[in-house]
């Protein structure tokens, strides 16, 4: 499942669920900030 994989990766930084995504993370500050929002956005998308 492709969806465990991404878990993870949220999991272990709790900044960003794609490596691609974490630049883009970081040129905003948003998630820096505020990970717990977007690591519970992306868990409801998943499951």
């Amino acid at each position: 499942m492709p969806g465990s994989q991404h878990f993870d990766h949220g999991q272990t930084v709790g900044v960003s669920i794609d490596p691609d995504r974490a630049n883009l993370f970081d040129e905003t500050g948003d998630a820096v900030y505020n990970p717990l929002l977007h690591t519970e956005q992306q868990v409801i998308q998943i499951g």
